[in-house]
């Protein structure tokens, strides 16, 4: 899916979304660089089991040592509320 978006100037761009699918971030290590590298990717699922899952198959195809996988973008709120054993909602 792609939209069509106007920046804080005025200028049109276009942003491209996959629809129904999450964004995440993969951290992986490649060769002897001991510095984390990254990319973003889409999974259908918000099982993080399932994706770690994917990931690291993908990881092991691609000879990339996997590092961490997380949503990319998250809600703050929720995340606070998780962390603070707050209930959701409140």
């Amino acid at each position: 899916m792609t939209t069509h978006t106007l920046d804080s100037t005025g200028k049109s761009f276009v942003a491209v979304t996959e629809p129904s699918k999450i964004p995440y971030i993969l951290f992986y290590r490649q060769g002897s660089n001991p510095h984390p590298q990254f990319f973003l990717f889409y999974h259908e699922s918000a099982d993080m089991r399932k994706v770690v899952e994917r990931i690291k198959k993908h990881c092991e195809l691609m000879n990339l040592r996997f590092v961490n996988v997380r949503k990319f973008v998250v809600d703050l709120e929720e995340v606070e509320n998780k962390a603070f054993g707050q209930p959701e909602g409140e």
